[in-house]
């Protein structure tokens, strides 16, 4: 049995050493003139040709790195190199590599494939071959098209636009479409598609270098803030169709098939391969806007006449001092009839002009309107929706130039609502608000201000007055009747993916960790609004969401709301006493992992019970079993019986 263990363990160490040696030792040097492509750990083959496709007139890009000459590295621009080519029917072509590239000539014969076959270098004198095939190379074969009646070609397109504009679209040799081309087509049609979504625009009859398109019209007046990809474009010249498009792939069973290449952003030119941007289709935001004052004093209710397109529901305005540059920040109220905002208490006098507006629509769409800025492109005005766009893109303006100027009263804080900038609350106006009696509303801006005063909860405390404190686009709302504990909080609320702790994300799913500044025990029970931003919509899909406060210590999750409604401005409302880590999902945490469940626990002690009991009885068995053996394996010894003689005891006489 031993040899055959030992010839197996000499067969594995075989087959091992032989698999390290294949593919750790260094390809073995050619019999052929020395040169060859070095390739990587596992025989990974060398990239060769850098297009699938080309035309005639365009130049073909050779990758050529990692090549040894006998053991040291070349450097190849030092290198006269010739390439050699042929079909299947051995048609051979012999082109110059210059700077990395081959200039495909009327040598090449359109729709036959050639592939790249062998190397002819001379490198300082040493010259040499190298046989493509023996080097472990891909990519190799190149399809050769008809040259096309485009050349250095770039398709600019108004990438970014909105309903109601023109769209330009440029045919140039650069990006800035410095040098235009002048040549002429048939016909002209680009391709749009989002998904199964797509259409097109046809121009017949281009003759000039630039040119417009009804997009209401192309498009049937698509109003759906979609971005749409440049699918293909068809160019009809003397007759003939051309098609550029996005396939790389090649499909040599069927040449007719195989199109000229669309190249994305345009950034390099490249013989006749067009360069194009996407389209992004918006909606307009607004047609109107103005501010029914030019002075207002604080406190006082100013009103927006503003015309949109898509109903908001909420939304805020900007004004900024136009000397100073001091801005502040207002929350605008019934938002969806007639619209105003409150001057806050806490702003400097001066002269402000209206600078930004912001609006929320239902479905997560979200507009922002700049002030007009002919030296900035900070501009918008449109509606977007979460789902496709990322970033902010000039679209379009209204230049509006509403200015008010702000005045101070005589102090004394008489309305029902109050609108504060977190940084700028004095002690007067805090004196003030303890002063005020009834329901009295108190809005605090604290997005760049995120610590809210002790003194500000004992402005309200016992009373009827409620404080919505708006950090972001979040909120926190805290009724004076509720406050019991008197002190300075920090509202930041930090969304964070469940990656970032790797306990939750192994427990949960189709969650978020929401994260508070460590203030313990709030002031009073208090709702937090959480908004329905992007980061929060992508993962919870704007189901409702059940609420989990999640104990560090014990690792297990205690259950504190459920089922919780996304309302109609876009908030979960989380009610609240204390900060901690927090986790909202739309699904439910297993029992398992809450805090109070001993299921698992008691499953651990029956099983340990079960082991106990069984290990008590292997014991018994055993020790049962030896005794039992002992008494069997004991020999018996007999011992012989001996007689003894019989002695007579002799008689005493009286």
């Amino acid at each position: 049995m031993k040899k055959y263990f030992k010839l197996l363990f000499v067969l594995l160490l075989s087959f091992f050493i032989g698999v390290v040696n294949t593919y750790a030792s260094p390809p073995p040097e050619p019999s052929h003139d020395g040169y060859y492509f070095e390739t990587y750990g596992g025989g990974s083959p060398h990239s060769l040709l850098y297009d699938k496709k080309i035309s005639i007139g365009e130049k073909l890009y050779v990758k050529l790195y990692n090549i040894k000459y006998k053991e040291e590295y070349i450097e190849t621009d030092k290198c006269s190199i010739k390439a050699y080519f042929n079909t299947s029917e051995d048609k051979e072509i012999v082109a110059n590599i210059i700077n990395g590239d081959v200039t495909v000539t009327d040598e090449f014969i359109p729709k036959n494939i050639y592939k790249l076959y062998k190397l002819d270098l001379d490198c300082n004198g040493n010259k040499g071959t190298i046989l493509i095939e023996e080097n472990n190379v891909s990519d190799k074969d190149v399809y050769i098209l008809e040259e096309s009646p485009i050349k250095g070609a770039l398709l600019i397109l108004g990438a970014r636009t909105h309903i109601d504009s023109k769209y330009k679209v440029g045919i140039c040799t650069d990006y800035n479409c410095n040098e235009k081309l002048n040549v002429n087509y048939d016909s002209f049609t680009v391709y749009y598609g989002y998904k199964d979504d797509y259409f097109s625009v046809p121009v017949d009859h281009i003759s000039a270098t630039d040119y417009e398109i009804d997009l209401k019209k192309a498009t049937g007046n698509k109003v759906d803030n979609k971005s749409y990809d440049v699918l293909k474009v068809e160019i009809v010249a003397n007759g003939k169709k051309y098609i550029f498009d996005q396939n790389s792939n090649i499909d040599y069973k069927n040449p007719e098939n195989i199109t000229y290449k669309l190249n994305y952003g345009g950034g390099s030119l490249n013989g006749d391969s067009f360069g194009y941007s996407n389209l992004s289709i918006y909606q307009d935001l607004m047609s109107s806007v103005s501010i029914d004052k030019t002075s207002a004093k604080y406190n006082e209710s100013v009103y927006l006449n503003m015309k949109t397109i898509r109903k908001p529901i909420s939304g805020s305005v900007q004004f900024k001092n136009t000397k100073t540059g001091d801005t502040f920040n207002s929350t605008l109220r019934d938002v969806d009839s007639k619209p105003y905002f409150v001057v806050p208490c806490t702003v400097s006098e001066g002269e402000y002009e209206l600078y930004y507006i912001s609006l929320k629509a239902k479905g997560d769409f979200k507009g922002i309107i700049d002030k007009y800025d002919p030296n900035s492109t900070t501009i918008y005005n449109y509606f977007f929706n979460k789902e496709y766009f990322k970033e902010k893109f000039l679209v379009s303006y209204i230049d509006y130039k509403f200015k008010i100027n702000i005045e101070k009263d005589d102090g004394t804080i008489r309305a029902e609502l109050l609108e504060l900038d977190n940084k700028n609350i004095t002690d007067e106006i805090l004196s003030n608000i303890k002063k005020l009696d009834g329901d009295v509303k108190i809005h605090v801006d604290a997005t760049n201000d995120s610590k809210i005063k002790k003194e500000l909860f004992d402005a309200i405390k016992g009373s009827d007055k409620t404080l919505t404190i708006r950090y972001n686009n979040h909120e926190w709302i805290i009724k004076g009747k509720d406050v019991n504990k008197v002190k300075d909080i920090d509202v930041k609320i930090d969304v964070k993916e469940t990656s970032s702790n790797e306990d939750i994300e192994k427990k949960t799913e189709k969650a978020l960790i929401i994260e508070f500044v460590d203030n313990g025990e709030l002031p009073g029970k208090s709702l937090v609004n959480l908004y329905n931003d992007t980061n929060i919509s992508e993962v919870i899909e704007n189901k409702d969401i059940n609420l989990y406060l999640y104990d560090e210590d014990s690792k297990r999750f205690k259950p504190i709301s459920s089922d919780i409604k996304l309302d109609e401005e876009g908030f979960y409302g989380l009610e609240l006493e204390h900060n901690s880590t927090y986790v909202i999902t739309n699904t439910k945490i297993k029992d398992k992992y809450l805090v109070g469940d001993n299921s698992t626990l008691i499953l651990i002690l029956i099983i340990a019970a079960v082991v106990t009991v069984l290990l008590i009885g292997l014991v018994v068995f055993l020790l049962v079993r030896s005794k039992k053996k002992k008494k069997v394996e004991t020999p018996v010894v007999e011992t012989p019986i001996v007689e003894q003689p019989q002695v007579e005891t002799p008689a005493v006489e009286p």
